[in-house]
């Protein structure tokens, strides 16, 4: 069966080959010009070769004509936008891709592919279409939208609030962590999306932003905290965008205020564990031999209120035997740098995590994970995984309760809410903790320590630790 014309086949893949006219030949020095497809498929190839083949018939029309300006490639280029058109169709023509189909020919403007009047030209063709297809349903015609379209091809546009997120996030990667910069741009983006991505910085007035605030963030079904997490996200963006003259004012400036919080009882996002439920998880993961982890990390986490990649980050020079206390180095502010005392009930625990440790870490062979590369991510997963099939079935038992269960027990225990503070690593009244850690000795947050207790569940780490709480292989 004879190929399509403009189809070769080399070994398994097709190519597209086009022969040039002999006229064209003398002129540009060359029999044909031939490209690979990368695919096995003939149809598929049919279908690359087609922009391919057209750009190249283009270039040699104009060749003969005896305009050498452009090379090949960039006739192909113009070959392959008009095919996009003709291939994809536009169902709805908005204003949005009025400014995007500018910006892009704009470009090509500039690469010097393509004439201003190709530019106005193109232009002129898409706003018709809009206009015809707005008129059509009867629906208002957006003037601004089209206003936006002409600067967008003369170059006027100001910076559209995707490309300013875009540099935004660019010039926040060296100081967030890849986890928050995520999560960052997952709220902004919410914004860009509602908005349009090509609508200028300098439009978003406050209107626009209460109406974003009004329409898209109020009415989620998520907390009023979350809301004003997505609110500030947007807030802390055009703070930056009015620190670099892209905007004069920040729309989103006191915008917090307006979220309403609902006055409906609901129940709370955790809760701390009972000791019937601490003895059923710590029975059930203490003879777990295929992940032995996690029982110490569990009882790390219980009775020292450290957070999950805190007890993942401990290595054995963070154990000091003789002191017996722990040190968290770093953490999620600087109060979270601390000294926290080793309680009585883990101390053989911890001393055979450190002796044994083949890698440093007293809970070694974690895989780093997430965005973060945290040491706590995987084992956090499967930590929650292995206690769901224990029937723990309260979703608002999570590992992070555990330090909420710690710090309630140190309070219940008789300690100050300064010396807890401390423990835990909060932050008070605004001023880091280790501010306090000279006027708080480690007597009093040892003796804090010394008075969280569990009832039976001290038993049952007290019982591990004879029979020593490292299972090897």
């Amino acid at each position: 069966m004879p190929l399509p014309s403009g189809i070769k086949r080399r070994g398994n893949t097709y190519s597209a080959r086009y022969v040039l006219p002999r006229s064209v030949q003398r002129i540009a020095g060359r029999h044909d010009l031939v490209q690979a497809l990368g695919t096995s498929s003939l149809s598929d190839a049919v279908e690359l070769a087609g922009p391919i083949l057209a750009g190249w018939k283009a270039w040699a029309v104009a060749v003969g004509k005896g305009d050498m300006r452009h090379e090949p490639e960039v006739y192909v280029r113009r070959a392959e936008v008009a095919h996009r058109l003709i291939r994809d169709g536009i169902d709805q023509w908005s204003p949005e891709l009025l400014v995007e189909r500018a910006r892009e020919v704009f470009a090509m403007q500039q690469a010097g592919e393509i004439g201003a009047n190709d530019v106005e030209a193109q232009v002129d063709l898409d706003v018709e279409r809009y206009v015809v297809q707005q008129q059509d349903v009867g629906a208002q015609i957006d003037v601004e939208g089209v206003r936006r379209a002409r600067r967008a091809a003369l170059g006027q546009l100001g910076v559209t609030v995707a490309d300013s997120l875009e540099n935004y996030l660019q010039e926040r990667t060296g100081d967030l962590t890849a986890q928050s910069l995520a999560e960052t741009e997952k709220r902004c983006r919410v914004f860009v999306n509602w908005v349009g991505s090509n609508v200028e910085m300098a439009t978003v007035t406050r209107v626009t932003a209460g109406q974003f605030v009004a329409k898209v963030i109020q009415p989620r079904p998520v907390s009023r905290v979350t809301k004003t997490k997505e609110v500030s996200a947007c807030r802390g963006w055009f703070q930056w965008a009015m620190l670099r003259g892209e905007v004069d004012a920040n729309p989103f400036d006191r915008m917090q205020a307006t979220l309403k919080k609902s006055k409906r009882g609901t129940e709370t996002a955790r809760r701390t564990w009972t000791d019937v439920e601490l003895m059923t998880v710590l029975h059930g993961l203490r003879d777990d031999r295929r992940e032995p982890l996690l029982f110490p990390l569990t009882l790390l986490a219980l009775y020292t209120g450290m957070r999950l990649n805190e007890v993942c980050n401990l290595r054995r020079e963070d154990y000091d035997d003789q002191a017996q206390v722990l040190h968290v180095r770093e953490g999620k502010s600087q109060a979270a740098v601390r000294i926290v005392p080793i309680h009585p009930v883990i101390r053989e625990a911890v001393a055979e995590l450190a002796e044994s440790s083949p890698d440093g870490y007293l809970l070694p062979g974690l895989v780093p994970g997430g965005p973060d590369r945290k040491r706590g991510h995987s084992i956090g997963k499967t930590w929650g995984r292995r206690i769901r099939s224990l029937g723990i079935n309260d979703r608002r038992l999570v590992f992070h309760a555990l330090r909420a269960t710690f710090i309630t027990a140190a309070l219940n225990g008789g300690a100050s809410k300064e010396v807890v503070q401390q423990l835990a690593g909060h932050e008070r009244e605004g001023v880091t903790m280790t501010s306090y850690a000279r006027v708080l000795s480690l007597q009093l947050c040892r003796a804090a320590v010394a008075g969280v207790t569990f009832g039976a569940a001290d038993h049952c780490a007290n019982e591990t630790e004879r029979a020593g709480i490292i299972h090897h292989s």
